[in-house]
């Protein structure tokens, strides 16, 4: 009997830590979607007439970035 009842919870103990550790993938990947969804695209901000430049330096209209 004591041989079935430990058997049981290391059976019980290993399906409760997967169930925990699907929960918590599951809790991440939704936090992560919601993140990507509030944020805009970088294009969009880098392509944007109303971006306040960087530490006052303007750049001049027709300058891309490096590797572009």
């Amino acid at each position: 009997m004591l041989y079935s009842t430990a058997r049981a919870l290391k059976y019980l103990g290993a399906l409760g830590s997967c169930a925990a550790f699907a929960v918590c993938t599951v809790y991440v990947m939704r936090s992560e979607a919601q993140g990507k969804e509030s944020q805009p695209q970088a294009g969009a901000v880098a392509n944007s007439s109303k971006v306040a430049p960087l530490f006052g330096i303007k750049i001049q209209a027709g300058l891309t970035a490096i590797g572009d």
